[in-house]
């Protein structure tokens, strides 16, 4: 039987914890870890996709007071980096690395970017097996009669001679 959800937070009790684990600072796969998740390592990314979890995560932000309003005016700030100066008095240069990040971030949370190409690619095995081959499979042990219907292809005739 599964966890079961806070009334309040609509999250359970490892979700709570690992939402709490991400405010906190760590990152998405760590704070899985510690919140008792045991699955693969990109399963942070999974439960930060879950419409609940980001709402509550949205609610600690406001609590604080982030808001929309805050997040594009440190978006701008960062859209407008400057580099420090190298000496005291020195002159400011335009931080080009920070601004393409930040424009990274804006252009990702719009959806501004194509959609990413994947191909897929199917691949086949081919095994040659010979009438004495799979009789000595079967003789063996190694396959049995139905597993023998699943075995894809021909048996094939070898000339001997």
């Amino acid at each position: 039987m599964g966890e079961k959800k806070n009334k309040t937070t609509g999250l359970t009790k490892k979700q709570k914890v690992f939402a709490d684990g991400v405010l906190s600072g760590k990152s998405q796969t760590q704070a899985a870890v510690d919140a008792g998740f045991r699955q693969p390592t990109n399963y942070g990314s999974a439960l930060m996709s879950r419409d609940h979890i980001r709402e509550y995560l949205f609610h600690k932000f406001e609590e604080v007071g982030i808001d929309n309003d805050l997040v594009a005016m440190k978006m701008k700030d960062g859209m407008d980096a400057m580099s420090p100066p190298k000496k005291d008095g020195g002159k400011q240069y335009e931080d080009w690395f920070t601004r393409r990040l930040y424009l990274d971030m804006y252009f990702r949370l719009r959806g501004l970017y194509a959609p990413e190409k994947t191909e897929h690619v199917e691949k086949r095995i081919v095994i040659n097996m010979t009438p004495e081959l799979v009789k000595g499979l079967l003789d063996a042990g190694a396959i049995d009669n139905k597993e023998l219907e699943y075995i894809k292809g021909e048996v094939i005739e070898t000339n001997k001679g």
